[in-house]
């Protein structure tokens, strides 16, 4: 997984690029990075956003990005089993999860939803197994 300073250094970049015809053409070489340039190229600056801590059950997949296996594409974040903007209430397609670990997570609340309207994040840590 990136750390901070790499997803950070990714975002400016995106920012930076947002303004010229490069924007879109980079590649980074992990998906984290990736999705940071990507909020950047769209006007996000994760050095504006508070870093949080929450939860998802299973473990964070290596690239830090969730995979939506329906579609058999890439989430544009870290699937999380919870809403911080509806008062912490867990999501409903975690029925389907609860036999996973439940882990903490530390890193950006993206303004995006995945596939099945989870919330996301971009992670900036591993994971811990919360009892």
């Amino acid at each position: 997984m990136c750390n901070k300073t790499k997803l950070l250094a990714a975002n400016k970049k995106g920012l930076e690029d947002s303004k010229s015809l490069d924007s879109g053409l980079v590649c980074y070489y992990t998906k984290a990075m990736d999705v940071a340039y990507d909020l950047g190229c769209n006007g996000v600056d994760l050095s504006k956003i508070d870093i949080t801590e929450s939860y998802r059950y299973g473990g964070v997949p290596e690239s830090g990005i969730s995979c939506n296996y329906r579609d058999n594409s890439w989430e544009r974040g870290l699937s999380l089993a919870i809403s911080h903007k509806d008062n912490s209430r867990e999501i409903g397609s975690v029925i389907f999860f609860r036999h996973r670990d439940k882990v903490a997570v530390i890193g950006w609340i993206l303004d995006r939803s995945g596939s099945d309207g989870e919330e996301l994040m971009l992670p900036i840590t591993g994971y811990d197994i919360v009892d």
